[in-house]
């Protein structure tokens, strides 16, 4: 692949330095890398006002959901890939760091079609120790993303189960799932537990739950993508 977007999101009330800390690592890594990649990172309507710092030098879209719906990944994940330009993306957390070596790896050694979906080896970024992979992370195919409808936005406005549920309809319809060996290819600095300081929304999963079990048994996966509104706030291109 010659380009690929790179795809996630967050919500702050308070401090956006855990995204500040992620351009930062990014903005260090090699100039072709950085040439190759597209961010996208979508607002899910913080309370704080977000700005890309100036010295950041990457190929950037900020863009900001404006309608405040609690628990609404599935709705943010679908923007960004909709609003991405590149045959491919990642999708993932903003709390998850990629290895330059993986990086260039996917972008430069890894074999992407169609059906094809990779994911990727986690190491905890305080011990290094290897933790599981998380299923909301992964790179894949746009217009297959798009041709399945994307994450079902069912679950938005309740926490949990929207990653489980893509996984298994990725899987109904004949996804061909593969890991990359983080020996081989480079792994995702991760955590075990959850960013603390970025939002206080709780995490119960009971009404998702339902709607999970509700869909596993009768198939019917939500059909419309990006129901909210939302607003563009900064385009910045990366310069030699």
């Amino acid at each position: 692949m010659n380009t690929i977007s790179y795809i996630t999101h967050f919500f702050y009330n308070e401090s956006a330095n855990q995204l500040y800390d992620l351009l930062n690592t990014y903005n260090q890594y090699n100039k072709k890398i950085k040439k190759q990649i597209q961010f996208i990172f979508i607002d899910d309507c913080s309370h704080i006002n977000i700005k890309i710092p100036d010295k950041i030098n990457l190929n950037i879209k900020l863009l900001k959901i404006t309608d405040n719906i609690q628990w609404n990944q599935p709705m943010a994940r679908n923007l960004g890939v909709l609003q991405s330009t590149t045959d491919y993306f990642i999708a993932t957390d903003i709390d998850c760091v990629f290895q330059e070596k993986l990086l260039d790896n996917i972008l430069n050694n890894v074999f992407c079609n169609y059906y094809i979906i990779y994911t990727m080896e986690r190491i905890d970024i305080n011990t290094l120790m290897q933790i599981t992979p998380h299923p909301n992370t992964y790179c894949m195919c746009k217009k297959r993303f798009v041709d399945l409808y994307g994450v079902d936005e069912d679950f938005c406005g309740h926490y949990g189960h929207d990653d489980t549920l893509f996984m298994k309809w990725q899987e109904h319809n004949n996804s061909i799932f593969k890991k990359l060996n983080g020996k081989e290819y480079g792994y995702i600095y991760g955590s075990k537990g959850y960013q603390k300081n970025t939002h206080n929304l709780k995490r119960d999963d009971t009404h998702n739950y339902k709607i999970l079990l509700n869909k596993l048994r009768n198939n019917n996966y939500s059909r419309k993508m990006c129901r909210g509104n939302w607003t563009p706030l900064e385009n910045k291109t990366y310069h030699e």
